[in-house]
């Protein structure tokens, strides 16, 4: 692939590629906040950076990228960044709500066992 032509398309699929890592990183950090340990913080992330890696690796591959170039990594970092700011927060805002009518059901529940039981 000659490197002038085409630099736009291939940062759009740096960009996607980075979309799609977004998702693990979203994984990876939810399992960062459940066990707590800084060990384990470390493997996560570890594995998360060796995941993308990988998944750049065969895009590019079977994209047949040119030679690594910084705007490639940044746009990797940049479908990153907008996977976290975008569909992050709406997958958050959802699970706060369907975490909000499951508790309010569940206390609901608890006071009518109580009121039943006197």
């Amino acid at each position: 692939m000659f490197v002038t032509r085409g630099q736009f398309f291939v940062f759009l699929a740096c960009v996607c590629v980075g979309g799609v890592c977004g998702g693990f990183f979203l994984i990876s950090s939810c399992l960062s906040k459940i066990f707590n340990l800084k060990a384990l913080r470390i493997v996560f992330d570890l594995i998360f950076f060796v995941l993308t890696g990988l998944i750049y690796v065969a895009v590019s591959y079977q994209l047949d990228f040119p030679s690594l170039r910084a705007y490639m990594i940044a746009g990797v970092l940049l479908g990153i960044l907008l996977y976290c700011k975008s569909f992050g927060i709406i997958l958050a805002n959802v699970g706060k709500k369907i975490y909000n009518k499951i508790n309010k059901k569940l206390k609901s529940a608890k006071a009518r066992s109580l009121r039943k039981g006197r």
